[in-house]
């Protein structure tokens, strides 16, 4: 029921990665040749002459195996802030902003991992505090999405002026198609940034080990080409409605276009 989200994260992963270029190779150390020596002429030992220091000799500028493979140790792939890279960091009690226009404050126990807009489309993930952004997100998900409606709801054969609780509908439906034992609450009346929205929770399993899991999903139409989506998803462990239902209340769709 979540793999379209975890689907977008990994999409968009690979674009930001791709964008960075790859690993620049090591590029191979300029041999210098050693300089010149200096001859040093013979001294007869004359008494009165005064002393002359010998010379030290220059050191050669040619690299030794060991600075080469210093050389060759420092290109080693880097470790990579996917965090950073993401959009990422934004923690609880702090307002994260779209680059879209929208933002919302970070609920208790949750952290930005990815914050990223692109072709028209506005995606907030975040994840449980703790979480170690390299590995990505698994069962406990708190995700917004601004954009068109197929985005979210990219299977659902749904007319362009779908109604809310068309898209609920088709999404309901999906997801029992997925899945015949999950179980759907009745539709609640929410607001969404301030928008008339609907909301249902949805329990059912997670693939392939059973465990139970427990959705919140909210939808508002913020226009006729554009709907505003916030799900949680979470084990029984991390469950909390109240976490989505904080989203609705601090999202501020003001600043979109």
């Amino acid at each position: 029921m979540f793999r379209r989200f975890l689907a977008l994260f990994a999409l968009v992963l690979l674009v930001t990665l791709s964008g960075c270029g790859g690993t620049p190779a090591a590029s191979s150390a300029t041999e210098v040749p050693p300089a010149p020596a200096t001859a040093v002429a013979e001294r007869t030992p004359v008494p009165p002459a005064p002393t002359v220091a010998e010379p030290t000799a220059e050191p050669s500028a040619e690299p030794t195996a060991e600075a080469t493979t210093s050389v060759a140790g420092d290109a080693a792939t880097p470790e990579i802030d996917l965090s950073g890279l993401l959009g990422g960091g934004v923690g609880a009690g702090e307002t994260v902003t779209n680059e879209l226009g929208y933002s919302l404050v970070v609920p208790e126990g949750w952290t930005v991992l990815m914050n990223v807009a692109f072709e028209g489309t506005g995606a907030v993930m975040m994840v449980p505090e703790g979480t170690d952004p390299m590995e990505g997100p698994d069962e406990n998900v708190l995700a917004i999405n601004v954009g068109d409606s197929s985005v979210v709801f990219d299977e659902a054969a749904l007319p362009p002026d779908a109604s809310l609780d068309d898209l609920l509908d088709s999404f309901q439906n999906q997801m029992i198609e997925e899945d015949p034992t999950v179980t759907v609450s009745d539709v609640e009346n929410v607001s969404i940034g301030g928008l008339p929205g609907r909301a249902v929770n949805i329990t059912g399993s997670v693939p392939d080990t059973d465990d139970e899991v427990f959705v919140r999903l909210g939808i508002a139409r913020i226009d006729d080409a554009r709907i505003v989506t916030v799900i949680g998803i979470a084990t029984r462990e991390l469950w909390n409605p109240a976490s989505v239902d904080s989203v609705f209340a601090s999202l501020d769709l003001s600043g979109l276009e």
